[in-house]
């Protein structure tokens, strides 16, 4: 295990506990601290590590991003066998999505990055990111290989392969693409959360397949609906609920200044809800204008205050889903009751009984000591009859 500019460590557990053995040393005695690192283990048991590297343009104000490849010793995994090699470098000028800005803007620079190396049906593929972390086009790239695991590299096509620049699942880059059940392919990425800080991220999942002439691609696209769940039939695909509240306008028993409810549902990951303090029970109440049929909710928690300096940690959000098919809700009916969780989702997928609903309400009845319970996104899912 490593990660950015830090040495190698081994376990015996994937758990841990991690014992450090090193930075990377090169044959001629000097050391490395790769960035962004990915290790990958080939099925001919040969291990290789893989890096971003900025290479120094004297005289310019601009570096250039390198993926570099090392082989390691499989009996000192510290050791550098060969290495390092350029196994890709960025190319604005002829591949758009390494341009760099949120509107890929630059042709001259931007950030190729978060190499990840996958083997399938004997071609190696090298998953990379470009051109910004922070921004929504972040997107990832993949190239393939038939030679080995550090020559012979080729950008794929169809690049990018996952990108998104709207709503809550916006700046799907920094990821893998790994093997998940029945040998089906799937791609992590990350997507933008950059309010916090500007690197905050959450991550997210969909399918990958290969197509006929071996390049990767992702036949749904990057998604922000339900999906059916790897190692089901159909895997990947729209299980047919849609948004049902998306732009609404909700009622809220209170809200801080300038955290009104609109910004719940508004498709936007900068944006949130926020009650205020003294509010036991925060409630946000969408009238869906029609009887729709609702079987599944998504909420994207924010957690004000939270600070792990003093002490201030994450934990479980309580919480009840409510619906009502009265006109002027006075009754309402359990959706779902989470009331009374011990499990920390930032992000909560739920599904629950399908039920007639014209109105929706969420009741916060808990949130972990020191926090106050925001929400960037409360979506609920379902259909018409």
């Amino acid at each position: 295990m490593t990660s950015w500019c830090n040495p190698l460590y081994e376990s015996d557990s994937p758990t841990g506990p991690f014992r450090e053995l090193g930075p990377l040393v090169l044959p001629d005695g000097s050391t490395v601290l790769p960035s962004d690192p990915g290790i990958f283990l080939d099925d001919d048991g040969r291990i290789y590590l893989y890096e971003f590297y900025a290479k120094n343009n004297p005289g310019t104000r601009f570096f250039t991003s390198q993926i570099r490849g090392y082989e390691l010793d499989t009996k000192d995994p510290t050791k550098v066998l060969r290495g390092p090699v350029v196994v890709a470098e960025i190319d604005p000028e002829n591949r758009p999505a390494e341009r760099g800005g949120n509107a890929n803007q630059n042709h001259h620079f931007g950030w190729f990055e978060g190499p990840h190396m996958l083997k399938h049906n004997g071609r190696y593929y090298l998953i990379t990111a470009a051109p910004n972390t922070e921004y929504e086009i972040y997107a990832m790239e993949a190239f393939y290989s038939d030679e080995n695991p550090l020559e012979g590299f080729v950008s794929h096509t169809r690049n990018p392969l996952t990108r998104h620049t709207a709503g809550v699942v916006r700046g799907s880059g920094h990821g893998s693409v790994e093997h998940g059940p029945g040998n089906a392919l799937w791609a992590f990425y990350t997507v933008a959360v950059p309010y916090m800080h500007m690197y905050e991220r959450r991550i997210g999942m969909d399918k990958v397949e290969v197509d006929e002439n071996g390049e990767l691609y992702c036949p749904y696209g990057v998604t922000d609906t339900p999906r059916i769940a790897p190692g089901e039939e159909n895997a990947g695909a729209d299980i047919g609920y849609l948004p049902l509240n998306g732009w609404g306008r909700p009622k809220a028993t209170s809200e801080a200044p300038g955290r009104e409810p609109i910004y719940a549902s508004d498709g936007s990951s900068l944006t949130y809800w926020e009650p205020a303090k003294d509010d036991p029970t925060p409630t946000l109440t969408y009238d869906l204008t029609d009887p729709y049929v609702v079987g599944a909710v998504r909420i994207f928690w924010r957690e004000k205050g939270l600070d792990y300096g003093n002490g201030i940690l994450p934990g479980a959000f309580r919480y009840v889903v409510e619906g009502s098919t009265e006109e002027k809700p006075d009754e309402w009916f359990p959706l779902l009751d989470r009331s009374a969780s011990d499990e920390d989702y930032n992000v909560d997928y739920r599904t629950f009984e399908e039920k007639e609903c014209r109105f929706v309400r969420l009741r916060i009845t808990g949130a972990p000591k020191g926090i106050n319970p925001a929400v960037i996104d409360f979506t609920l899912f379902g259909y018409m009859e």
